[in-house]
């Protein structure tokens, strides 16, 4: 915590963020922004995905905002192929699941918002799926068992089966608007 307070962010928890953008401007854009900052070349997209450090409160803002001002200058920007990922820190919930499925029972309030703000070329994203296309509210339960949670997310029944899968970086489940499954992992 860097000790400042934004107004617009009352939960000082870290978060990073992964910016998608695309143009034909990109040499040099490492050495103008702040070398806490990645720039990884995006297979997926004919640009770069920019990588913020975690940072809470005010930090966070700057940093977004001052790598939004310099994208702006050279012109590029989010199209509808690019996607914009937040990484919000979740260590602190790391086996309790009462405040995991809170999590995934809130995202359920805001999820046709969200989308709402995406083109609707993006509502079929196979790497941003909707939890509401394939998970059911109700079958996610405060009161219900670690392991009854887990054969929930996985839809497995198999103990086995759903430890694997905890180990693997990239499980089908991880593709979703909100991805319980780096919590598990």
């Amino acid at each position: 915590f860097d000790g400042e307070i934004d107004p617009h962010i009352a939960i000082q928890r870290y978060v990073g963020v992964e910016i998608e953008v695309e143009g034909t401007n990109l040499s040099g854009l490492k050495n103008e922004l702040p070398n806490t900052i990645a720039v990884v070349y995006d297979g997926s997209i004919d640009g770069v995905e920019i990588n913020t450090p975690p940072a809470t409160g005010s930090k966070i803002v700057d940093i977004i905002s001052n790598t939004c001002k310099i994208l702006a200058k050279r012109k590029l920007q989010g199209t509808k192929n690019c996607g914009l990922h937040v990484h919000i820190d979740a260590r602190d919930i790391q086996g309790d699941y009462a405040k995991i499925v809170n999590i995934i029972k809130t995202f359920y309030a805001v999820e046709d918002l969200l989308y709402s703000m995406l083109p609707p070329s993006r509502w079929q994203s196979r790497f941003c799926k909707r939890l509401s296309n394939n998970y059911l509210y109700k079958n996610f339960n405060a009161s219900k068992k670690k392991r009854d949670i887990e054969k929930t997310w996985y839809k497995d029944d198999a103990i086995r089966n759903i430890d694997a899968r905890k180990k693997r970086k990239r499980d089908d489940t991880r593709y979703y608007g909100l991805n319980i499954h780096s919590i598990f992992y």
